[in-house]
């Protein structure tokens, strides 16, 4: 079992120029399998880190979210 370390910069609105809790459904994905799918509620102006326990190898991760249009940025890494 390994780790797999979600980290979630810059998750907010912007509502009449007030900074508002924001929210994104996410999937990490690794050689087509889903290893990991949750939803992240909050207002993060730095980095937030989440550590979900996985069966999974090294190779690459890919994460698939909700909010294109959005300005945060979401990454995940094998730990």
């Amino acid at each position: 079992m390994k780790n797999i370390i979600v980290t979630i910069s810059d998750l907010y609105e912007l509502k009449k120029g007030v900074m508002s809790a924001g929210s994104v459904a996410f999937k990490v994905v690794q050689g087509g399998k889903v290893l990991i799918e949750d939803t992240l509620h909050g207002n993060v102006s730095g980095d937030y880190k989440k550590r979900y326990p996985v069966n999974c190898d090294a190779g690459p991760l890919f994460v698939q979210h909700n909010n294109p249009e959005k300005n945060f940025k979401i990454t995940a890494s094998v730990m």
